[in-house]
């Protein structure tokens, strides 16, 4: 019965044993390290991407905003008629070439969906609203109105993919600090 029992003589083992648990010991340290840092860098990276898409939704919520507030000023009045939407538009169609297939949380779908359809609707009633006032109608209230609510739309889905970035990129205590 005795041959089944393996006695363990530390002091015993060869360099050699000792060599080979050593490298043992090294080497699963080093694959739960590598593991760890393949996971770090892959959230690194989504976070960067999401990063880059609320980035986007930003900046069509800001340049909405803008002609949404402009478009109270100018309620009555044929100034729209001077307005350029080539930023606007370029930004609203880099939005809608996102395949949402490609988004790197699903969390992002309907924020990147809803502000491409509002986006979508508040350029091409600007675009009208642009030719009317070139045809020297003014630009009507109930306009304004429904900028200012595509406009809403827009800024309500950026508001919700920054609920998603927040989860990747926290804010720091100086952000908090200066937001509050």
């Amino acid at each position: 019965m005795n041959e089944f029992c393996i006695y363990l003589d530390w002091a015993g083992w060869k360099p050699e044993v000792w060599t080979g648990i050593l490298q043992a010991v090294v080497a699963g340290v080093a694959i739960y390290a590598a593991g760890r840092l393949a996971t770090k860098q892959h959230r690194m990276q989504i976070a960067q991407r999401v990063g880059a898409v609320v980035a986007l939704l930003a900046h069509v919520a800001d340049l909405a905003n803008g002609y949404s507030q402009d478009s109270k000023k100018a309620i009555g009045s044929t100034a729209p008629t001077h307005w350029t939407t080539g930023q606007l538009n370029a930004a609203k169609d880099a939005l809608g070439k996102i395949a949402v297939h490609d988004l790197p949380d699903e969390m992002l779908v309907d924020p990147v969906l809803s502000a491409t359809d509002a986006a979508t609707d508040f350029c091409a009633l600007l675009a009208s609203v642009i030719a009317k006032c070139q045809t020297h109608f003014p630009l009507s209230q109930a306009e304004a109105d429904r900028l200012e609510v595509y406009a809403g739309r827009i800024g309500q889905a950026y508001d919700d993919a920054v609920e998603v970035d927040r989860r990747y990129r926290p804010l720091t205590r100086e952000q908090k600090r200066i937001m509050h």
